[in-house]
């Protein structure tokens, strides 16, 4: 990732959350419609992008939580 720095009246705004939430939308009047749908296409891809390395994820934590895939065994059903 880049690295930049917000300012404003020559005051430097800490990259929070909340602080970079403010800026996107005190900025979103002043882009044009085209921008805008560039915008929605990329935040439509990155939540895209997101949900993939979820399933991932949880696939991966699956495959490493015990008990371990390897290590499963059938119970047996036995009737005395």
């Amino acid at each position: 990732m880049s690295e930049f720095e917000v300012k404003i009246n020559n005051r430097v705004v800490h990259k929070t959350k909340n602080n970079l939430k403010w800026i996107v939308k005190y900025c979103i009047p002043y882009l044009t419609n085209d921008d805008l749908n560039e915008l929605n296409e990329y935040i439509a891809k990155l939540k895209i992008h997101r949900e993939k390395k979820e399933v991932e994820s949880k696939i991966e934590v699956e495959k490493h939580s015990w008990p371990y895939p390897d290590t499963k065994k059938e119970t047996l059903n036995v009737d005395n």
